[in-house]
């Protein structure tokens, strides 16, 4: 595959293609942030943005201007949006699995005025997190000992 006039080529797993993109290890999966900022933050840090993943494919890759690593970003999220659009589930190994899920029409309630209302059927996106990945999220929060458990 030719993204933005670069060949890409061989089967990048989710956590492969985070290290293709120059993502350290110590921050898998998803907690790449940019350079620090001298400010004082007043909220808790965002989580990764488009920003954040064009910078670090531009930081990756020196041959490619800002403009192209952006392109590559953008070809990569218009390649997910078409096979989602399509029906088709998009399958990132060790990463997980997204997919459009039919959703039955059903009651709601209309948080202004109170009142019943009904909510057609429609289309919904699901993402299923593969064991891998499940596995390194919940590793990383503190691990419960049996004597906390009893005592």
């Amino acid at each position: 595959m030719t993204i933005a006039g670069i060949v890409v080529s061989g089967c990048y797993t989710g956590e492969n293609l985070l290290s293709f993109l120059g993502v350290p290890r110590s921050r898998h999966p998803v907690d790449v942030t940019r350079k620090k900022d001298p400010r004082p933050q007043s909220k808790a840090p965002s989580g990764l943005t488009k920003a954040d993943l064009i910078d670090v494919v531009y930081q990756r890759h020196g041959a490619l201007t800002r403009t192209e690593a952006a392109e590559v970003v953008d070809k990569i999220f218009a390649t997910v949006k078409t096979s989602l659009g399509g029906g088709r589930p998009v399958r990132i190994k060790n990463f997980g699995t997204f997919e459009v899920m039919p959703r039955a029409g059903r009651v709601g309630v209309d948080p202004s005025s109170g009142d019943r209302i009904f909510i057609p059927p429609h289309n919904g996106l699901s993402f299923r997190p593969a064991r891998r990945l499940k596995s390194e999220v919940t590793r990383k929060a503190s691990p419960r000992r049996r004597d906390d458990l009893e005592g």
